[in-house]
């Protein structure tokens, strides 16, 4: 595989360029990883043309994210995207839990490099801002909607540009970068252990296609649902039903107006249901595992504890992963 250099960001860009030739449905992410470079690297390219970088104390950042009003936000896995629409809220003003506000966790000590992006495809121009780690991993992006206020995002990427407009992007290595599990809770770095070390009914395996099945169902009869997934950069959730459940090759999707699940649930290594003991109560969820025993997605049913339990007891058990 080559290796790409700040002398070489000119090679990159041409190896990039023939990829997309080959393969024009092919995702940014998908590139980078068939190139051996982080995304980052790759967006940093069009630095000074479809991109700009943005400088800032991120946690400030954040706090003019209300301003974009009406949006979709991104976060991601490996195996799982989330795309929420909604506003980002302030919890100093007041805003957190109204019906439209966006239910996240951001972890901005965990962002590196910030960029504002405009995509141009057969919709016209797509305009965000991305955010990374120092791996030059997505850890959490914003995309405007018709709904959003793009006069205020032009003043926020205006207020942000950093004075380095150069194609390069350097990265730490993956040996220097915080590992993935370093923000999503950090005891579950050994939850696949930890569940099968478990008493039985504190968490058990299920067969694969739970999540289908679940999804399919939580449509079917309109059981509403908590959606949970974390990248690392943010967690990301959805509260309320699921309607429109499709399955793409590898893929089954949540695809509703204002929330849309992409889950690579064949890639899965296990499926679990898992007892979490609350103040409130004990509260049943349904946890997918990757290959490294880290959580892609966590599914909880938002009402109806007693409807939510059934339908997650009456799934087929497993025998316990090795």
């Amino acid at each position: 595989m080559e290796q790409y250099c700040k002398h070489s960001a000119e090679a990159l860009r041409t190896a990039w360029q023939t990829l997309k030739d080959a393969e024009p449905a092919l995702r940014i992410r998908d590139a980078a990883q068939r190139l051996g470079v982080s995304e980052a690297e790759l967006l940093a390219l069009g630095c000074g043309q479809t991109v700009t970088r943005l400088e800032a104390e991120w946690a400030e950042l954040i706090r003019s994210l209300p301003r974009l009003e009406r949006v979709m936000a991104l976060t991601r896995n490996d195996l799982a995207v989330h795309e929420k629409h909604g506003r980002y809220v302030n919890e100093a003003d007041g805003q957190a839990g109204t019906e439209d506000a966006l239910d996240l966790r951001l972890v901005p000590e965990r962002w590196r490099f910030g960029f504002a992006v405009i995509e141009r495809g057969h919709g016209g121009e797509r305009h965000s801002l991305q955010f990374f780690t120092a791996d030059g991993e997505a850890a959490h992006k914003v995309y405007l909607t018709e709904a959003s206020h793009a006069g205020n995002y032009e003043n926020l990427v205006e207020h942000y540009t950093a004075p380095d407009q150069s194609p390069w992007q350097a990265v730490a290595s993956e040996a220097d970068a915080p590992s993935f599990d370093d923000l999503h809770l950090r005891q579950r770095r050994e939850q696949l252990q930890a569940l099968r070390l478990a008493e039985p009914e504190r968490a058990w395996p299920v067969a694969v296609g739970a999540a289908e099945r679940v999804l399919t169902l939580a449509a079917q009869e309109s059981i509403p649902l908590v959606i949970e997934v974390a990248g690392p950069g943010a967690v990301q959730y959805h509260r309320g039903p699921v309607q429109h459940i499709r399955r793409t090759g590898p893929w089954i999707n949540v695809l509703d107006e204002d929330f849309n699940l992409h889950l690579r649930d064949t890639a899965v290594a296990s499926s679990w249901v898992v007892r979490e003991t609350l103040p409130a109560g004990d509260a049943l969820w349904l946890e997918l595992l990757d290959d490294q025993g880290r959580t892609v997605v966590r599914i909880g049913g938002e009402a109806e504890p007693n409807t939510w339990r059934d339908v997650l007891t009456a799934l087929p058990t497993a025998e316990s992963p090795v």
